[in-house]
């Protein structure tokens, strides 16, 4: 009894791989589909803020001429560009339309000469200063992660003064009187603008929460108004006294920063 037992099992067995090795026979005759899997780039997204540091390459050709006068006496190409502008900026994505930010910014800076008589023992001082508020809106690119790139507009408004002024190294306190003085005096133009700037930035988030960047642009102002000494509307100013000029930037920004 126990033969024919042992015979039943090894006859199953046999039974049992024969089916599956004529199943496997037959997996060769089977065809599957390859799927093409498409990598998809997540949208840019950031939010944050930061420190900018501008050049902007001025025209000083008409203010440095001004400059060459008999009242002035300043050596030829006294100012020279850039001028540095120290600034901060916000952005934001909007988020209804994907990839476009809008953000904030204002910045401002100045470029200055000084000349010491020491004859009549006078310093003269010219400071030419400009300053920038506006709003941007960019588009963001992803080349690669953590690298973007993004043309955008910025626009608004400014506003640059001239500041011409000269006294001696030292004055008694009733020196200081309302009435003019050839020695000793302070002018000052004043004139407002505003701006459109084309750019495009370069920036690459060192980490989800640090990013730096690097952007080009060209500042075009159409002027406004000019003052002097902050009460006579000043006129005759040469349209080339502008904050027109290619700028340079760089920026150090902290917030959330995914692509």
């Amino acid at each position: 009894m126990k033969v024919y037992l042992f015979l039943l099992i090894i006859f199953c067995f046999l039974f049992v791989n024969g089916k599956l090795f004529s199943q496997d026979d037959r997996l060769d005759e089977l065809e599957f589909e390859s799927a093409t899997i498409k990598e998809e780039k997540p949208p840019y997204f950031a939010i944050g803020g930061g420190y900018t540091g501008t050049f902007i390459f001025t025209n000083f050709d008409e203010l440095n001429k001004k400059l060459l006068e008999p009242t002035y006496r300043f050596p030829e190409n006294a100012l020279s560009a850039p001028i540095f502008l120290s600034g901060v900026q916000g952005f934001t994505a909007i988020g209804i339309i994907p990839n476009v930010r809008l953000g904030f910014l204002g910045m401002g800076g100045s470029k200055s000469v000084e000349k010491k008589d020491t004859v009549i023992n006078l310093n003269k001082h010219v400071e030419y200063s400009l300053s920038f508020q506006g709003i941007s809106i960019d588009y963001g690119i992803i080349l690669m992660k953590s690298l973007a790139l993004i043309p955008g507009l910025t626009f608004g408004w400014g506003n640059r003064t001239i500041e011409v002024y000269q006294a001696p190294a030292e004055v008694s306190w009733d020196g200081f009187q309302a009435i003019g003085d050839l020695n000793k005096f302070l002018n000052r133009a004043e004139g407002n603008f505003y701006f459109v700037q084309p750019n495009v930035n370069f920036e690459y988030a060192l980490t989800p929460f640090f990013m730096i960047r690097a952007n080009a642009g060209y500042a075009l102002s159409f002027s406004g108004d000019w003052t002097f000494n902050r009460t006579a509307k000043l006129i005759n100013v040469p349209d080339k006294i502008d904050a027109n000029g290619f700028t340079v930037q760089f920026g150090l920004f902290l917030g959330l920063f995914n692509y």
